[in-house]
């Protein structure tokens, strides 16, 4: 009889542990279950919600390489043989002098003479 007193209560211990660590998991789903309401409901981020950067300031390998290519790029164009400039400089032509034959005409069709500015007098 003491025996089966022992196993009992064994049994009574482990089926109170087992129902102590399931209302504590449901405790700790309840408690989880309500930050994340009360974050969705305040715009919020979670708590859970981090973003770890291992970005250094300065500049890395790539970034050099790209600058390195660049320059030399840019000392490859320049090194080429540029064009000589002309032996003599260019004559400039400006454009022939054009007149026009402006009339004017009055409510009538009748020409009204207007002399040209050259043949006016001292105006």
């Amino acid at each position: 009889m003491n025996m089966s007193k022992k196993q009992t209560n064994e049994t009574s211990h482990s089926l109170k542990d087992a129902l102590y660590r399931d209302y504590n998991q449901g405790r700790r789903w309840q408690h989880e279950l309500h930050k994340q309401a009360v974050h969705k409901a305040l715009d919020i981020a979670p708590d859970d919600d981090v973003h770890i950067s291992q970005k250094t300031t300065g500049l890395g390998w790539k970034e050099l390489a790209i600058i390195i290519a660049g320059l030399v790029a840019t000392g490859w164009f320049f090194q080429r043989p540029v064009a000589a400039p002309p032996l003599s400089s260019p004559t400039t032509t400006s454009p022939a002098d054009s007149e026009y034959d402006i009339r004017f005409y009055d409510q009538d069709g009748n020409l009204i003479d207007v002399p040209h500015v050259s043949r006016r007098g001292g105006e």
